[in-house]
Parts: C-alpha cells; sequence; structure tokens
C-alpha cells in the first residue's frame, strides 16, 4: 500500500492529479496460450496497435505477455513502442512457464529493458505487476522486497 512507503512519492501523481488530467482507455496485449492466441481479440500486436490509432486508445504492454511469444522483447517492444501509444507497461519476470515474476527470477533482460525506457525517456506508467506465489508471506517482507525493487528501478531509469 501507498501508505507504507511503496509509492514513490517524489514522483507521484496522486489520485488528485489523475483527475485533473484528461483519461485515457488503454488495450492490453495479452499472451499466447499454448503457442496459439488466447480468445482475446485483439491478440495480434500489429492489429491492437491498429484498433487503438483508429480509436484514438493507448496500449498497455506487458513484457510478460510479449514473452510468450519470445523472450528477445526489446525487438519486439521497439516494434510497437510510440510515445503517444504506449501509456502504461506492466513489469516482472517470465520463465518458461511463468509470467508475472519477481523481476529477476527469471529470463527477461530487465537492467536492459529499463535501460531502453530511460533511453527512450519513457514517461508512461511502469506497473509491476507479480503473480501473488512471488512475494513472501509476511507483510513486512513484501513490504521490504517492494522498495528494494523500487529502489531498482529508480537507481537505474536515474
Amino acid at each position: 500500500q501507498a501508505e507504507d512507503g511503496i509509492r514513490d512519492v517524489e514522483r507521484s501523481r496522486g489520485l488528485g492529479d489523475v483527475y485533473k488530467r484528461q483519461v485515457h482507455l488503454s488495450m492490453e496485449i495479452m499472451p499466447l496460450e499454448n503457442r496459439t492466441f488466447s480468445g482475446y481479440f485483439w491478440n495480434n500486436p500489429q492489429s491492437l496497435v491498429k484498433f487503438a490509432k483508429k480509436k484514438n486508445l493507448r496500449i498497455t504492454l506487458d513484457i510478460t505477455h510479449m514473452a510468450t511469444r519470445t523472450t528477445d522483447i526489446i525487438p519486439f517492444f521497439l516494434s510497437l513502442y510510440e510515445p503517444d501509444l504506449v501509456e502504461n507497461i506492466h513489469f516482472s519476470d517470465f520463465g518458461p512457464t511463468e509470467q508475472h515474476r519477481f523481476p529477476g527470477r527469471g529470463v527477461l533482460p530487465i537492467t536492459r529493458f529499463l535501460n531502453l525506457l530511460k533511453r527512450l525517456n519513457y514517461q508512461g506508467l511502469l506497473t509491476v505487476e507479480l503473480t501473488p506465489s512471488e512475494l513472501p508471506n509476511s507483510r513486512g517482507e513484501v513490504i521490504s522486497q517492494l522498495k528494494a525493487l523500487t529502489d531498482f528501478i529508480k537507481e537505474v531509469m536515474r
């Protein structure tokens, strides 16, 4: 929770600022299931981009969903990235059979990806999305691990 110090208070916009801005709808790229597209209608990445542009929507890119297609996520990300189109990135790691792992516990180039976002001057949201089994049982350890992750992200993005 933000009250426990997880939120980056120096850069956080808070809910008051969100309500002052224009609201955008964002469509998320979804994973492949058993190496085929799931039932999600816009699961083809290029079709999703085309549709989002046509309807003035934004895109949420989930890097573990991208990794169900290829673990070489940087070229894939760059093929879809446009500053005014990508508004949110779901950030986590990926194992061959597991999505939304804690960053550093999978096979994705997490530091290289963050460096790419820095070079692109990415200004959108970076949402840490984790499967609950990746978190420790104690609340104190959850807070400690998420704070360490936040510090790592801030250090790389500095």
